[in-house]
């Protein structure tokens, strides 16, 4: 593997190091943080070598927009946050909705009670 050198970070074997600063714009109100990545695969390293040379940036913005682009594509939702998106879906059922609903989960349990689970 090569060794990347981000800034005043020393260059390491199979090591990108990322350096995050206010510099990218969509970046200046967010708390910035250092880390490093030990044991990047070389297709990693290649392709974010490569993917920089392209978009002529450092390999440090491009590894950040990389790892931006990634954590918009996931929605992380806690477990409290379900909760309350169900409770203020729940507060909008009609009495009517209800009752269908539970009619549902009880047609649910009678099949699954019916159905042989366990073959032995």
């Amino acid at each position: 593997m090569r060794s990347t050198e981000i800034g005043p970070f020393p260059a390491r074997t199979g090591v990108v190091s990322v350096a995050t600063g206010s510099w990218p714009p969509y970046f200046e109100d967010v708390k910035t943080t250092s880390f490093t990545v030990d044991g990047c695969p070389q297709q990693v390293h290649d392709a974010l070598r490569k993917s920089s040379a392209i978009n002529n940036r450092s390999i440090n913005r491009e590894t950040l927009d990389w790892l931006q682009e990634k954590a918009e594509e996931r929605t992380v939702v806690t477990c409290a946050e379900v909760a309350e998106i169900l409770r203020r879906a729940e507060e909008g059922l009609s009495d009517d909705d209800r009752r269908r609903i539970a009619d549902g989960v009880e047609a649910a349990r009678r099949r699954m009670n019916a159905e042989h689970l366990y073959h032995r």
